[in-house]
């Protein structure tokens, strides 16, 4: 192996570098050997905290057992949405959202529905919701929805 003094005078970048990365790992070394004992304090967790209320259904709609009452949770001005419905009926009002939890304009959110079909969510400003779907009957999803008011 080559002395050190052989790889300077061929290149004097190469000893610039060196000195540099050995530089940077020591003061990264001082570093943690400074605050050793001390841990760093984890990022404030989000103050967005949601409470689930229960959707009182409309026209026949109902909870499917076992998949989650559908619900509505509000923190700030975002909206969440959970749980699973289902209706023998026709009518596509199953529910209608709080003030507090209204969009600013009507909504169309693409739902998932039985049989594998794409459904649709429509809310309106004044709260009601409605599901339109292929096959409703077997159910349609809510959770994993979310908006904000202003939407």
């Amino acid at each position: 192996m080559r002395p050190v003094r052989a790889l300077a005078a061929q290149s004097p970048a190469i000893v610039i570098a060196i000195a540099a990365l050995v530089l940077s790992l020591s003061g990264g070394a001082y570093a943690a050997s400074a605050i050793s004992g001390h841990h760093a304090r984890p990022a404030a967790a989000a103050s967005n905290t949601f409470t689930f209320h229960d959707l009182t259904l409309l026209n026949g709609w109902k909870t499917i057992t076992g998949r989650g009452n559908p619900g509505v949770a509000v923190s700030g001005n975002t909206v969440r949405l959970r749980g699973e419905m289902s209706t023998a009926g026709t009518n596509a009002l199953f529910a209608r959202l709080p003030s507090g939890a209204r969009p600013a304009h009507t909504l169309d959110i693409v739902i998932a529905t039985g049989g594998g079909q794409a459904g649709l969510l429509v809310i309106l400003k004044s709260g009601a919701m409605f599901a339109e779907a292929g096959n409703s009957a077997s159910f349609s999803a809510l959770s994993g929805i979310s908006f904000t008011t202003n939407s």
